[in-house]
């Protein structure tokens, strides 16, 4: 089995300045070593990899990217470099200690917008997201013929606009700014 350059752990500090530190400690007399911090970002599993070149991390950058994406750390560095870059969530890193695998859960969320009749009548499905790269984040009805909702383009989130009648879809902000919409 390889020896890793020391055992490591990721450490947050919550708050206004939130701050995710990979902390690594001494195998021989427990001595805190920060090996790197990333700003408004929360990582949440590390693990190294089995030639201990870098360490492989999930972590919720909150300046790039609504869900948790996989980066990795070189060592000794800490060169940051992303693995990368969708709509789904990556958690529960791990590492083969015989070879370059790594293994991670992805989380793949699918939302379709439905418009509902609060007296009753049957739902009617108005979108048919296959991707979490283009469904709906939040919905909500401006009136009973338009809906507004939120929904990736271009690695953001943009606000868009339907009839629900039917037709397509068609955006109302763009750029590179997350647009949550309606609430």
């Amino acid at each position: 089995l390889r020896a890793y350059p020391e055992p490591a752990l990721p450490a947050l500090r919550p708050g206004a300045g939130l701050q995710s530190t990979i902390v690594m400690f001494a195998a021989a007399n427990g001595k805190r070593q920060d090996f790197v911090t990333v700003d408004r970002t929360v990582v949440e599993s590390i693990a190294w990899l089995n030639d201990g070149s870098a360490i492989v991390a999930s972590e919720q950058d909150l300046g790039v990217a609504l869900e948790s994406q996989v980066f990795l750390h070189a060592w000794p560095g800490g060169k940051r470099s992303r693995i990368t870059n969708d709509f789904n969530n990556y958690e529960a890193i791990s590492a083969s200690r015989v070879d370059a695998t790594i293994a991670l859960v992805r989380n793949t969320t699918i939302s379709n917008i439905w418009l509902a009749d609060a007296a009753g009548a049957p739902a009617k499905q108005l979108t048919s997201f296959t991707s979490p790269e283009n469904s709906a984040f939040v919905a909500g009805a401006v009136d009973s013929s338009t809906v507004i909702y939120a929904a990736p383009s271009d690695r953001y989130l943009q606000v868009w606009m339907m009839n629900t009648s039917g037709g397509g879809s068609r955006t109302l902000t763009s750029g590179s700014i997350h647009s949550f919409g309606p609430n």
